[in-house]
């Protein structure tokens, strides 16, 4: 692990413990690139913890040009995000004054949940979960108070694109706002019980008003459900995801097994606890050791994420190693088999963008994605992510996204 990739690990905590404040005074010990540090750090979305505790604990020993650039950034993301969360309150009140309930989750709500302050969690964007029923009039309001939709898309295309994704973007000036009639895309093959979200839906305080956002239980598995989408590419993910599992000590976990397992996501919920105890090192409670022990898959995916985090890479993963981490990621053939499929005739925007088609023979993207898919990533590379179909329960102990 490079010393800079470590100084930002250690970091992504709420506190520290003396045993890490020991560790992260030998590691600042070190010669350190200090402009790589900063660029993984931002890289990670962990700038407001990394300058929170180096400015805090070893202020006095940093680099002034460090310190100042440390304070100056995090002091624009704290302004931001007290921005953001004033603008999340309004649309939220807008939304339920026109009969259209909303939980909003990530974003502001998460940094309070995760880390118990709006200063310590980087975010860009606000995330509300909607009904479905309500997602063209909630768009409507969006627009008619001045956002603009990021889409360009035909009234067909729309119909397509509302039936296969689960989001609709809009953005306003420098506030951009996800409104999710669903967790993930149904290509991701991960079903949740949307009804259950909504009754189990708690009070939290957010800059003086109370709004309702998901309970722990359910938080924990949207964010597994995220992180596993992204292939964990953000240590930021990794860390607020620790630390709802490590401020929620009695939380309830027979329902996320449970709701896990029911949805063929027992591995990524393996995977994902398997960073929390491994690279993060956080004591997890007895139910949560369990669901990471008995499946050796998922710890062999969650050393390979750990290695690729800390070895300072700067680069996002690639198409073909995100579809292969997916693969490797189920436990259940048929859930591979269904992920296949869908990611290969699901039409997306990349497909309209392409190439436009006349009303009425909109099914032909159908025909034209898989021909797209071929030319972009070819022959070889689909093969290899076909034979991963039945191949994948036994994840190799390396990197399932880069191999060949």
């Amino acid at each position: 692990m490079i010393p800079e990739a470590e100084v930002v690990l250690i970091c992504a905590r709420a506190s520290l413990t003396p045993e890490r404040q020991t560790r992260l005074r030998a590691v600042l010990a070190r010669p350190l690139d200090w402009p790589r540090l900063i660029g993984l750090a931002e890289r990670h979305a962990l700038l407001p913890l990394v300058s929170h505790h180096l400015r805090a604990s070893f202020g006095l020993t940093l680099p002034a040009w460090v310190r100042d650039e440390l304070h100056t950034r995090a002091r624009g993301i704290v302004g931001r995000n007290l921005m953001m969360a004033s603008e999340l309150i309004r649309v939220v009140r807008r939304l339920e004054s026109s009969g259209i309930p909303a939980l909003p989750y990530k974003g502001p709500a998460l940094a309070l949940t995760a880390y118990g302050s709006l200063g310590l969690r980087s975010f860009h964007d606000l995330d509300l979960l909607i009904p479905r029923r309500n997602v063209r009039e909630a768009t409507r309001l969006m627009l008619a108070d001045g956002y603009r939709s990021v889409y360009g898309l035909t009234p067909a295309q729309e119909t397509a694109y509302l039936r296969s994704q689960c989001e609709y973007i809009v953005e306003r000036d420098d506030v951009r706002v996800e409104l999710h009639w669903a967790i993930v895309p149904r290509y991701f093959c991960w079903s949740f019980d949307l009804d259950r979200l909504w009754e189990r839906a708690a009070p939290t305080v957010l800059a003086g008003a109370t709004l309702r956002t998901l309970s722990v239980e359910d938080l924990l598995l949207v964010l597994c459900a995220h992180g596993s989408k992204h292939c964990w590419d953000r240590l930021e993910w990794i860390a607020s995801f620790a630390e709802v599992v490590h401020r929620n000590p009695t939380m309830g976990w027979s329902d996320v097994r449970g709701a896990a397992t029911r949805a063929g996501a027992s591995r990524m919920l393996a995977v994902s606890l398997g960073l929390v105890r491994d690279l993060m090192g956080v004591d997890l409670p007895a139910p949560a050791r369990e669901h990471v022990d008995r499946d050796p898959a998922a710890r062999a995916l969650a050393r390979e994420i750990g290695r690729r985090l800390v070895s300072g890479d700067l680069g996002a993963l690639d198409r073909q190693q995100e579809v292969r981490f997916h693969l490797h990621a189920r436990e259940r053939v048929r859930d591979r088999i269904r992920y296949a499929l869908r990611l290969g005739t699901t039409q997306t925007l990349g497909d309209w963008d392409l190439v436009g088609l006349p009303g009425g023979t909109d099914g032909l993207y159908r025909v034209i994605r898989p021909v797209r898919l071929l030319k972009k990533f070819g022959a070889r590379a689909i093969t290899r992510s076909l034979h991963a179909l039945s191949g994948a329960s036994r994840a190799p102990d390396g990197d399932p996204g880069r191999r060949g």
